[in-house]
C-alpha cells in the first residue's frame, strides 16, 4: 500500500490517507503502514498518527510518551493538546488532563466538546455519590482528533472472563457467612443518624449537579466572549438558541442581521467578562455578569444577564438583557 499525497511545503507525504483509515478503526494496518512511511512523513506527523492508533487500542503508555515531548514543544497546537489530555484521562490522569484542556479551550473544537464529558461526569459522579451508588465517570472515554478533522473513540474494552471457564461474568459482591454458619447481623450505630436519605439526598444531588454545570457555563461565557472578541461572528451566533428571543421587539432573523453587522464591522473589538452570580434551576440558569466593551467608536461598561437554557444537553442563550 503507497500513499503518494505531497505537501510541497516541506516535501513530506500526508498523512490524511493514514489518518482515514484510523477513522475507520483500523488501528493495526496504519501501525504497520506507518513505519514504512516514517521517512517521508513529518516527525509531527507520525508521532500523531501513531499515538492515535494506540489510543483506538486504548495503548495509554504509549500514546503518553509519543504525544509528551509534542505537547512540551508546542503546547498551543490545540490537536497535539487535546490528544495530549486523551492519552492524560486514559492513564488516570485526570486532573491533568482537564488542565491541558482548558489550557487550549475553544468552543468549537474537539477539546470543548471532552472538556464538557468530562464536567458531565464529574456532575454524574456527584450524583452517584450523593445517593450511595457506584460513579460512571470511569465509563467515559474521550475523544482524539486527526489533522483532517476525524475523530478517533478508543475501542470498547471487553466483558472480563471468569478464571475458572473463560466465560463472561458479571461484577458482583458475594457475602461470607461467619462461621457458625449463620447470617452476619447487618449493625446499625448511631453514626448512621447524619447519613442523608430520602428527600435529603436529592437535594443535595441536585445542588451538585447545577454547581457542575455552573463550570460549564463560565467556559460557554469565556469561549463566547472570545469569539466575540476575535469577530468569529459564525461561533459567536453558535451560542445562541434557535428560541432566544431578542430584545427591542426585533425579530429572530432581524436579530442574527444586526449582530452580524455589528460584530463584523471594521476595527478592532474587545469584550471582556466578569461573573457576578449564577441563579435558577437545572434546565435554565441565569448568569449576571459585568462587561466591558470597546471598539473604535465605542465603548460600554455595564451588568449585562444572560438566560442559559438546557437543550438536549447544550447550554444555549435564549434571553440577553440589562438590569
Amino acid at each position: 500500500m503507497i500513499f503518494l499525497v505531497i505537501n510541497s511545503a516541506n516535501a513530506f507525504i500526508s498523512s490524511a490517507p493514514l489518518e482515514d483509515f484510523l477513522i475507520k478503526g483500523d488501528a493495526k494496518e496504519v501501525l504497520l503502514e506507518i513505519e514504512k512511511q516514517k521517512k517521508d512523513l513529518s516527525p509531527q506527523d507520525y508521532a500523531l498518527v501513531k499515538s492515535n492508533a494506540y489510543i483506538l487500542m486504548r495503548d495509554w503508555k504509549n500514546a503518553l510518551e509519543l504525544l509528551t515531548p509534542l505537547y512540551n514543544s508546542d503546547s498551543r497546537n490545540p490537536l497535539i493538546a487535546n490528544n495530549y489530555a486523551v492519552a492524560l484521562w486514559g492513564m488516570d490522569k485526570k486532573d491533568d488532563a482537564k488542565n491541558v484542556l482548558e489550557k487550549s479551550l475553544s468552543s468549537n473544537s474537539i477539546a470543548f466538546r471532552n472538556l464538557r464529558k468530562i464536567y458531565l461526569s464529574n456532575a454524574a459522579d456527584a450524583y452517584s455519590r450523593a445517593l450511595d451508588t457506584k460513579g460512571v465517570s470511569s465509563n467515559i472515554d474521550l475523544l482524539s482528533g486527526t489533522k483532517i478533522g476525524g475523530e478517533i473513540s478508543p475501542r470498547p474494552l471487553k466483558a472480563p472472563l471468569s478464571p475458572v471457564d473463560g466465560t463472561i461474568v458479571a461484577d458482583s459482591k458475594i457475602s461470607a457467612p461467619d462461621k457458625s454458619g449463620s447470617k452476619r447481623e447487618n449493625k446499625t450505630d448511631k453514626t448512621l443518624e447524619n447519613v442523608p436519605t430520602g428527600q435529603d439526598k436529592k437535594k443535595i444531588a441536585g445542588s451538585e449537579i447545577i454547581n457542575s454545570e455552573h463550570s460549564v457555563l463560565e467556559n460557554n461565557i469565556q469561549a463566547w466572549v472570545s469569539a466575540w472578541s476575535n469577530k468569529n461572528i459564525k461561533l459567536y451566533l453558535s451560542f445562541y438558541s434557535s428560541n432566544f428571543k431578542p430584545e427591542g421587539g426585533l425579530s429572530y432573523s432581524e436579530w442574527i442581521e444586526q449582530r452580524t453587522q455589528r460584530v463584523t464591522k471594521p476595527g478592532p473589538i474587545s469584550v471582556r467578562a466578569e461573573i457576578i452570580s449564577f441563579s435558577g434551576e437545572s434546565k435554565r440558569v441565569t448568569v449576571k455578569l459585568h462587561q466591558t466593551y470597546s471598539s473604535t467608536n465605542l465603548k460600554s461598561d455595564l451588568v449585562k444577564n444572560l438566560e442559559f437554557t438546557n437543550e438536549q444537553g447544550k447550554w444555549l442563550i435564549t434571553r440577553e438583557f440589562n438590569k
